[in-house]
């Protein structure tokens, strides 16, 4: 695991956060516990990249309700919900929020284990994303408004030949402000530019 992951376990019970912790760390990435959700998000940073291992039924604020703050703030991290208490409509609330799952108290320590490192690889993935965003967003201004246009109807699916069409150009332009757009924004094919482009497209283009 890369050291720069960390799992945030918060957990009232010092016992069972310890125990995630152990179990963390004894497969090679880093663990930090939270007594509460309050001390979570008083020292949590989003910069962090990592996953949430949280309980559900604590004093003061509960899991639940930490994971609808986190959504309420725009705060991606992915969640693996822990309950000695479950119930179909607390499942269906925790998942609504984003949960990757809810496991019951007592678990298994590999079957944890195995949620914990498919909620790092997500998160390595929506670091990625978050990164390529950047990337674009600081790359679009380089594009003239011709080759924004081009840019809008390739990411929206659409074909050179309809791309022409729409903008009453040849096929030779559409071509040349495409091989312009990928050359600026130094992406290789179709694909790569609508994974970087598309979550963005709304607010940048």
């Amino acid at each position: 695991m890369s050291d720069s992951a960390t799992v945030f376990v918060v957990d009232d019970d010092a016992a069972a956060r310890e125990s995630v912790c152990t179990l963390v760390r004894s497969h090679g990435a880093q663990a930090q516990g939270f007594a509460s959700a309050q001390a979570f998000l008083l020292h949590y940073e989003t910069s962090r990249r990592g996953c949430l291992v949280l309980d559900l039924r604590m004093p003061g604020m509960s899991g639940d309700e930490l994971q609808e703050r986190l959504v309420a703030e725009g705060i991606q991290i992915p969640v693996i919900v822990t309950t000695g208490h479950a119930d179909v409509p607390t499942a269906v609330r925790v998942m609504r929020f984003g949960a990757r799952t809810v496991l019951e108290k007592p678990y298994r320590h590999d079957e944890l284990w195995r949620e914990i490192s498919g909620a790092l690889a997500q998160a390595g993935q929506q670091q990625e994303r978050l990164s390529d965003r950047v990337d674009i967003a600081g790359r679009l201004p380089q594009l003239t408004q011709e080759e924004r246009r081009v840019l809008e109807l390739i990411a929206a699916g659409e074909l050179n030949k309809v791309i022409a069409k729409r903008l009453g150009v040849s096929l030779r332009t559409v071509e040349r402000e495409r091989a312009r757009v990928f050359a600026k924004l130094e992406v290789r094919s179709v694909a790569e530019l609508v994974r970087k482009v598309s979550p963005s497209r709304g607010k940048e283009l």
